[in-house]
């Protein structure tokens, strides 16, 4: 919850200490991250993949600045991955977020290809931007074929989206 401590809390709403600048809020399967009014996120809760963005593993019970990462305008989290999309148009991951298999990445690594980017989102294991000219482009796993490329292979770079 964000709260700072892992207690159950009985309370229907809480306020997280500390937020007071928040423009957007992406909440995952087990971790939340908030984008600020400077550009910057903050992510708390299940960090076992890196996917806070604070450079370690560790699970956190309030938030955590997301480390080198400025100029964010949309945060996209799933399972155990998050993304930044940039105001200039680029993407930023963490965590599981397709291009490391098993461990993950603890901090926001620029994902190669991916140049124009207007719109973001995450699955499981794969991710996805809606680039500005129309076409989409996609990285991750793709063992039911979510990247939309036709087949079924993994993807460490972001594939083009084959629209029918």
């Amino acid at each position: 919850m964000g709260t700072g401590t892992w207690a159950t809390v009985d309370q229907p709403l809480q306020q997280v200490p500390g937020l007071d600048a928040v423009t957007k809020i992406a909440a995952g399967s087990d971790h939340t991250c908030a984008l600020l009014d400077d550009g910057t996120a903050v992510c708390w809760g299940a960090g076992g993949y890196g996917q806070l963005g604070d450079g370690t593993n560790t699970s956190r019970p309030a938030p955590v600045a997301v480390s080198d990462l400025t100029g964010v305008v949309a945060l996209a989290v799933n399972g155990d991955n998050s993304c930044a999309l940039l105001g200039d148009g680029g993407v930023s991951c963490w965590g599981r977020h397709g291009l490391t298999a098993a461990s993950g990445d603890a901090l926001p690594v620029p994902i190669d290809g991916v140049q124009g980017a207007i719109g973001l989102t995450t699955g499981t294991n794969h991710s996805c931007a809606l680039l500005a000219d129309g076409t989409g482009s996609c990285w991750g796993g793709n063992q039911y074929g979510q990247l939309g490329t036709g087949g079924y292979p993994y993807a460490t770079l972001p594939v083009a989206v084959q629209w029918r």
